[in-house]
């Protein structure tokens, strides 16, 4: 059995940006194109949406990819990561059907063998059950592989083009399988789940401000480091130092500009270490549960509690994500940044075939 889903996505340039730097991975390949990218202005389209229906099947991904503010050509490796995930998925999918035909053809045999036996000399079938789709961790070992050579790709893209000497983007998301969903994330664009009246973060962003929080909360140095040991690279800050000036001060918001400095993106440099997705504890798929996934700027404008009133005011996704883009796009200071969010509502369960 597996889950259907509804998804909603929305992409806004927001009021101060030139270009649109994000990016989104919904269901079997919907992604914003690079002529979609490049039509987004102040001028002209500030807005670009897409949405799925009944989207039924297993090993979906949904995902958002913010390329770095302040970096250029960050909308190149936006693209470059939604691209990378909509060929995984192709890949994936194609031998998910290899060895569904492979299995198929290996029964075949089987019971052409079983039918020349006698029945006295039929054993118990000690047989394990056949494969009906991949398996979850080697699902999850060959994306964390594409991870890589993504991160591979934009080092190469950045070296080969001079005026791109600096690039980078984050990814947030979701591997739905036939049961569960399993949320991953590189950067601070956010994963969120809501159910029973409440939201919940999945995912811990990769900046200075979970090493600060850490130290604010009397965590020692040495636990301190551990946290983002293989994310931090030669030039990460010294932990013992930050411990100290947070005890000295409780002036939050400067902290959280300070923060704002990502550990772990696409586009660091192999000399520290091979790229990888953090990976939380998967989640059970239920009936009527809503997924979140957007990037930070939607979340460095709206508080949790912000988010949670609107998703629980709309009754339609598709509402209620416009409803927070239009909510961070608002004030004084909002919509600085790209406003990116998806949206995925569960809905009835089917039976699949290979799920």
């Amino acid at each position: 059995m597996a889950f259907t889903f509804e998804c909603f996505s929305i992409t806004h340039i927001g009021n101060r940006r030139k270009n649109n730097e994000d990016n989104f991975y919904i269901g079997n390949g919907a992604l914003l194109t690079r002529d979609e990218q490049q039509s987004i202005s102040q001028t002209t389209n500030k807005v670009v949406h897409k949405s799925l229906m009944n989207e039924g099947a297993a090993n979906l991904i949904f995902a958002v990819s913010d390329g770095m503010g302040g970096y250029k050509d960050g909308e190149i490796a936006s693209f470059i990561v939604a691209d990378a995930l909509d060929s995984f998925v192709s890949d994936q999918k194609q031998s998910l059907l290899e060895l569904s035909h492979l299995d198929q053809s290996r029964l075949k045999l089987s019971q052409l063998k079983l039918s020349q036996l006698k029945l006295s000399q039929l054993k118990p079938n000690r047989q394990k059950p056949s494969r009906k789709r991949q398996d979850k961790f080697t699902y999850i070992q060959a994306f964390q592989k594409m991870i890589e050579h993504t991160n591979n790709k934009i080092l190469e893209y950045s070296n080969a083009n001079n005026e791109s000497d600096t690039m980078g983007a984050t990814l947030s998301g979701l591997i739905c399988f036939a049961d569960e969903a399993v949320p991953f994330n590189i950067g601070d664009s956010s994963t969120f789940i809501y159910e029973n009246d409440t939201l919940r973060k999945l995912t811990t962003d990769d900046n200075e401000a979970a090493i600060y929080k850490a130290a604010a909360n009397e965590v020692t140095a040495r636990e301190v480091v551990a946290i983002d040991a293989a994310a931090i690279d030669a030039a990460a800050i010294d932990a013992a130092a930050i411990a100290a000036s947070v005890k000295e001060s409780a002036d939050l918001p400067e902290l959280k500009k300070k923060g704002k400095l990502l550990t772990k993106y696409f586009g660091l440099p192999i000399s520290s270490g091979v790229l990888t997705a953090a990976i939380s504890p998967p989640i059970k798929l239920k009936l009527g549960q809503i997924y979140l996934i957007a990037t930070d700027g939607l979340t460095d404008y709206l508080s949790i509690d912000d988010i949670l009133k609107i998703v629980k005011a709309n009754r339609g996704i598709s509402a209620a994500a416009n409803e927070l883009v239009l909510s961070a796009l608002g004030g004084e200071t909002g919509g600085k940044d790209n406003i990116t969010v998806v949206m995925i509502k569960v809905n009835k369960s089917i039976k699949i075939e290979g799920a």
